[in-house]
């Protein structure tokens, strides 16, 4: 079966990355002499835009860039041997990315995806707005 369009959410579904995302951040916010981020604290603080969050909890942009920072906090690779083993989620969704590559399913057609499922469901509403508008009557009468 060849696949057209996979959608998911990583962050909380397939994987629990908020001890990491905190750990990750905890080492930039030492590095700049910043308090100390604790889960709790996070979930509590976290927004988007990301540029808005890290300003919201110490970062100074006018002093080195977003891209800096999160590229120094971020790019770095961790050698776990569970990486390599089918028998985690991570992995075997890891490696069912790599085979959807190579049939052919890149990132550009997952954003297409996107727009025209939302292109869709805009639609849907519309023409389901309409359908009510046009065929539903509300009687305000005893009569009736």
């Amino acid at each position: 079966m060849k696949y057209k369009h996979i959608i998911w959410d990583w962050n909380g579904t397939l994987l629990n990355d908020l001890t990491l995302c905190v750990d990750l951040l905890n080492v930039s916010l030492e590095k700049r002499k910043l308090p100390e981020m604790t889960e709790e604290k996070y979930r509590k603080k976290f927004l988007f835009p990301i540029k808005t969050f890290y300003e919201s909890i110490g970062f100074d942009f006018s002093k080195e860039d977003l891209f800096y920072v999160t590229k120094n906090t971020f790019n770095f690779y961790i050698d776990d041997p569970s990486n390599r083993s089918l028998e985690y989620l991570r992995s075997r969704v890891r490696f069912m990315i790599n085979n959807l590559k190579k049939n052919g399913l890149d990132e550009k057609k997952f954003k297409m995806t996107f727009k025209n499922l939302i292109s869709s469901n805009n639609s849907i509403e519309f023409f389901v707005q309409k359908n009510i508008s046009e065929n539903s009557s509300i009687s305000l009468s005893k009569n009736d």
